[in-house]
């Protein structure tokens, strides 16, 4: 049961490091992006520990990628060319 418990918590510390990440890149002032720099780092840090579960938000990460990849497939509509007859 305490392994159900940790999965929502790998998945968490690989959103905060994503969305700290980006913070770097998009915030524009130097106190944000030093911030979010440190930020990163940190939750960087406390990743390895997670232990034996770091494949768990990679797999979601493939998972998620193939999904929007086949919906995106799916949705695509035949373009015919339509020619006139004038």
């Amino acid at each position: 049961m305490s392994k159900l418990v940790l999965i929502p918590n790998f998945l968490g510390i690989a959103t905060y490091i994503l969305g700290t990440a980006a913070g770097v890149k998009l915030l524009s002032s130097w106190a944000g992006k030093i911030s979010s720099g440190v930020a990163c780092v940190l939750c960087l840090l406390a990743y390895p520990f997670v232990g034996a579960a770091l494949w768990i938000p990679v797999l979601v990460a493939i998972g998620c990628v193939l999904y929007l990849t086949w919906r995106k497939n799916a949705n695509k509509e035949p373009i015919y060319e339509q020619r006139s007859n004038g």
